[in-house]
C-alpha cells in the first residue's frame, strides 16, 4: 500500500502545518487486506512530485503481488499517480468508472503486478478497495467467489441522489430491512464504521422511497 500527497503525516506524528492529517487510509486497507488473507506491508509516505512518485512505484513494484496507491488520481494539479504509473511502466487498463463514491479508480498491470489506484478521501478509498480490490485478492488466491455477497433488502428510509453516477450507500442491516447511514460525504473517515451493507443505486434514479427493494452489498 502506497498512499501519496503532501497533506498526509505518518499517525501519531506532530502537525507542522495546520492543513496537514494524519493518515488514516492505510490501517483500513490493510485489515481488509489482511482479512482475505494478504499479506501486507506499508510504504513510507510518498510525496506530491512526479519524479518522487515514479521512483517510490518503481521500487514498490519490485516487491508485491498486487500495488495499491492511495491519492492522487483525480485531475488536480497535484493529482500525480496516473501519470507517475505511466512513467514507471504500468499498462493502464481503465481509468474513472461511473460510481459514487470513487469514480477516479484506476487498474492496471506492470508484468505480473496488478495495479489498483484508489482516491484518497476515505470512504472512496474503502468502498473501492471493497469492490475492486478484495475479489481481486480473492481471485489470485484462486476462490471461486470472489464477488461480494449481494442481497435484496427492503428500504427503512428515503435514499436520494444526484443521478449519472451509479451510488453505494453504506446502510445498517435491520431485521425489517436496511437504514441509509446519515453522512454520504466520501471525506468521512468513519461513514463505514457502522455498515453492514453497501446500498446499490442505479445511476439514473434520483429517489427511492420507503419500501423499495433495493440490492445490497454485504460488507462481511
Amino acid at each position: 500500500i502506497l498512499n501519496t500527497g503532501d497533506e498526509l503525516r505518518e499517525p501519531g506524528s506532530p502537525a507542522m502545518s495546520p492543513t496537514s492529517i494524519p493518515e488514516s487510509n492505510s490501517v483500513v486497507l490493510a485489515a481488509l487486506a489482511r482479512s482475505v488473507g494478504a499479506g501486507v506491508s506499508v510504504t513510507p509516505l510518498a510525496r506530491d512530485d512526479l519524479e518522487a512518485t515514479r521512483v517510490a512505484l518503481v521500487s514498490a513494484l519490485e516487491h508485491c503481488d498486487v500495488l495499491v496507491t492511495v491519492g492522487g488520481v483525480s485531475v488536480g494539479d497535484h493529482d500525480l499517480v496516473k501519470p507517475a504509473l505511466e512513467a514507471a511502466g504500468v499498462n493502464l487498463d481503465f481509468w474513472k468508472v461511473q460510481m459514487k463514491p470513487g469514480k477516479p479508480v484506476v487498474y492496471g498491470r506492470a508484468g505480473s503486478t496488478h495495479v489498483l489506484g484508489l482516491p484518497g478521501n476515505p470512504m472512496s478509498a474503502q468502498i473501492t478497495f471493497m469492490l475492486f480490490g478484495l475479489p481481486l485478492l480473492r481471485a489470485l488466491q484462486a476462490q471461486r467467489d470472489c464477488l461480494p455477497r449481494t442481497l435484496s433488502l427492503k428500504l427503512l428510509e428515503p435514499l436520494k441522489q444526484k443521478p449519472g453516477r451509479r451510488g453505494f450507500y453504506p446502510a445498517k442491516w435491520e431485521a425489517a430491512g436496511v437504514v441509509p447511514l446519515g453522512n454520504k460525504a466520501s471525506g468521512n473517515t468513519l461513514g463505514l464504521a457502522s455498515a453492514d451493507v453497501l446500498v446499490v443505486m442505479p445511476e439514473e434514479i434520483e429517489e427511492l422511497p420507503v419500501g423499495h427493494v433495493v440490492e445490497a452489498i454485504a460488507l462481511s
